[in-house]
């Protein structure tokens, strides 16, 4: 367990080194804290860079319902663990190209999963597997 959420904090710290604008830095780090608070995860700051700039989090229980607090927090992941996509794209277009934000969002936004937590691991893979633009 504790490996895992120092591979979550790892993802995470991972993000905070990528060229998100002052806004989007401050916005993950605080769902970060809230989400860790809310599963009871001990993030580390390696972990949030991880998920902030590479996407390479492992594939557990602890990083999926992670990513799904997250997506949920954000407006860009419903109930039913359907992904909004107007909201992701608002939230990641802030100082990147709208149109690949899109382009990437469209692909992914259909992601399939056996529960709502791998849909959104599911969709966060895919993000970062198709994404053309840096961050």
């Amino acid at each position: 367990m504790t490996l895992i959420k120092s591979l979550i904090v790892l993802g995470i710290v991972a993000l905070c080194q990528a060229d998100y604008t002052a806004k989007q830095e401050k916005t993950i780090d605080d769902i970060a804290e809230q989400c860790g608070m809310d599963m009871d995860l001990n993030l580390n700051d390696d972990f949030v860079e991880m998920f902030k700039s590479t996407g390479n989090v492992p594939d557990e229980d602890d990083t999926q319902a992670f990513i799904t607090c997250f997506l949920n927090k954000i407006g860009a992941m419903d109930d039913d663990g359907n992904i909004v996509s107007d909201k992701f794209i608002d939230f990641e277009s802030d100082g990147h190209d709208l149109e690949a934000v899109k382009e990437v969002v469209e692909k992914c936004a259909n992601v399939e999963g056996d529960s709502i937590n791998e849909k959104g691991y599911n969709f966060y893979r895919c993000f970062w597997d198709e994404k053309k633009y840096d961050i």
